[in-house]
C-alpha cells in the first residue's frame, strides 16, 4: 500500500511542474497582428522561411524589419522584392538611389523596364539618382500620363516636368504640356492639398516666364 501512495504522489508532483512549465513558458507571438519593426526572433524566422519561398509580402515586412538594424539586410530584401515585381519595392530603389545612398544608379536602372509609367517618367525627368533625359523629355507621352489613374505619381511628374520646362535645360520643352500636366494636377488633387500648390507654384513661374519667339 506504502508504495501505491507514493507512486500517486508522486505522479501528483509531476503533474504539478508540469503545470507549472506549461504556465510559465514563454507564448508564441502573433506575428500576423505585429509590426514588421517589433518582430521577435521567431517572427523573424518564420518571414524569412516564408520569402525564401517567393512570398513578396514577406519580403517587404522584413526589410521593414531590418531598416533599423542591418541596413544591407533590409536592401537586400528590398531588391528581392523589387525583383519580383512589387511596386513599392521599385519606387523605394527608384527613389534612394546613387551616390551616398542605400541603392546604386545600377539597381535603378535594371529595374526600371519593370516601374509603372509614371514611375519611369519621374526617373527619367530627373527625378531620382540621373540627371534629366531632356531628349526624351521632348517627347513625353502626355496624353497616356494624363490617362493614369494614380494622382499622386501624376502630380509628381507634371512638378518635376513643370520645374524642367522652366529650367535652362528646358529651353526647348513645350510649355503647352507642362501647364496641361500641372492642370490635371491641380484639378485632381483638389485646391489646397500640397500637391496643387506644388502645382500651382511652377505654373506660376511658367507663366512669368518669357519664352522667345522663332520667326519663319
Amino acid at each position: 500500500m506504502k508504495s501505491w501512495h507514493w507512486g500517486v504522489a508522486l505522479l501528483g508532483v509531476v503533474a504539478v511542474i508540469g503545470g507549472l512549465v506549461f504556465a510559465l513558458r514563454e507564448p508564441e507571438p502573433d506575428c500576423p497582428r505585429l509590426a514588421p519593426e517589433k518582430y521577435p526572433p521567431k517572427c523573424v524566422a518564420f518571414a524569412e522561411q516564408q520569402a525564401k519561398a517567393g512570398d513578396t509580402a514577406a519580403m517587404l515586412r522584413l526589410s521593414q524589419h531590418f531598416e533599423s538594424r542591418d541596413r544591407a539586410a533590409a536592401a537586400n530584401w528590398t531588391r528581392q522584392a523589387a525583383r519580383a515585381g512589387v511596386p513599392a519595392a521599385i519606387r523605394r530603389i527608384l527613389d534612394n538611389c546613387g551616390d551616398g545612398q542605400q541603392f546604386t544608379i545600377a539597381d535603378a536602372e535594371a529595374l526600371l523596364p519593370r516601374a509603372g509609367e509614371l514611375e519611369q517618367a519621374y526617373f527619367k525627368l530627373g527625378g531620382s539618382c540621373k540627371p534629366a533625359d531632356t531628349a526624351w523629355a521632348a517627347k513625353l507621352p502626355a496624353s497616356d500620363l494624363l490617362a493614369n489613374a494614380d494622382t499622386a505619381g501624376l502630380c509628381r511628374v507634371a512638378v518635376k516636368f513643370g520645374q524642367l520646362a522652366v529650367s535652362p535645360a528646358g529651353a526647348k520643352l513645350d510649355a503647352g504640356v507642362a501647364r496641361k500636366l500641372l492642370g490635371e494636377c491641380e484639378r485632381r488633387a483638389g485646391a489646397g492639398s500640397e500637391a496643387a500648390q506644388q502645382a500651382h507654384s511652377v505654373q506660376q513661374v511658367l507663366d512669368r516666364q518669357i519664352r522667345p519667339v522663332h520667326l519663319e
